[in-house]
């Protein structure tokens, strides 16, 4: 009986040893667990900050206030994103007006917008082009800039930094 007792007890101690090894592995998981959530939102923060240091030197490039040739490749690939999100943009409200915008014929009958010629007389429409305005082109992005405009509407950048001021 005692060979039992004994036996039964070198069984439980093992287990009792397993269910420690246990208890560590899984304190061990959750210190890891929980530097790795310090890790990623650190790393989110940091994302974020740079995002905006970027941004920040963006803008005083586009300023003029920063002249560095280091920037120049990465600022003319943002110039050219710039510049399709504004025409993209500008395209998307061309859209939206000519799909409810209408102008009256000579003849009286109603034409869309963006008709150059009537559908009823075959007369041409005659309107006033926005392009039509006083300006000037951008010298980083070539984009009409209306000559009142201290900043190009398409890539942001300042007209005095072309020469202008």
């Amino acid at each position: 009986m005692d060979r039992v007792l004994k036996k039964i007890e070198e069984g439980m101690s093992h287990v009792q040893g397993g269910i420690d090894k246990g208890k560590v592995k899984l304190q061990e998981a959750q210190a890891i667990a929980q530097q790795r959530k310090i890790i990623r939102e650190a790393s989110e923060r940091k994302a974020k900050d740079l995002l905006e240091l970027g941004q920040l030197v963006y803008k005083k490039v586009r300023e003029g206030s920063i002249v560095d040739d280091d920037f120049d490749s990465v600022v003319q690939a943002v110039i050219q994103s710039d510049c399709l999100i504004f025409k993209a943009l500008n395209n998307i409200e061309e859209i939206k007006r000519s799909n409810v915008e209408f102008t009256v014929c000579e003849c009286g009958s109603k034409v869309a917008s963006t008709s150059i010629f009537c559908g009823n007389c075959g007369a041409k429409i005659h309107r006033e082009e926005e392009d039509d305005q006083e300006g000037v082109l951008c010298a980083v992005c070539e984009g009409k800039v209306p000559s009142t405009a201290a900043f190009c509407g398409c890539c942001g950048w300042k007209l005095e930094a072309q020469g202008r001021g």
